[in-house]
């Protein structure tokens, strides 16, 4: 399946998830939640509805390096950045981790 990570919270990643659920069957996506010690506290809804979680710093969002660090550790294909938080952000809009993955190796 591909693995999507959301790098986003509360609505935009919940809707995103929902549609996923109703386009795809489960075999063909795996879905990974990034969460930071403050999401935790906020009890966000999309937390619950993700395949995996993966913890990391309240900085995250962020951190497009660090970002990338995360897909390229852990075998993400694709990254879904919600409603962006920042400019910067607007890096990771059709960025295909796979590709930086390959050439990694």
């Amino acid at each position: 399946p591909w693995i999507i990570l959301i790098v986003n919270r509360g609505l935009s990643a919940l809707k995103f998830i929902l549609s996923l659920r109703d386009c795809y069957v489960s075999q063909q996506v795996w879905i990974t939640g990034l969460f930071t010690p403050d999401d935790l506290l906020s009890d966000y809804k999309y937390l619950t509805l993700v395949n995996e979680v993966i913890e990391s710093s309240n900085s995250i969002y962020m951190d497009i390096k660090g970002i990338i660090q995360l897909c390229l550790e852990n075998q993400i294909d694709a990254v879904f950045p919600g409603w962006v938080y920042g400019y910067d952000a607007m890096h990771l809009y059709g960025r295909d981790c796979t590709t930086q993955r390959r050439n990694q190796n």
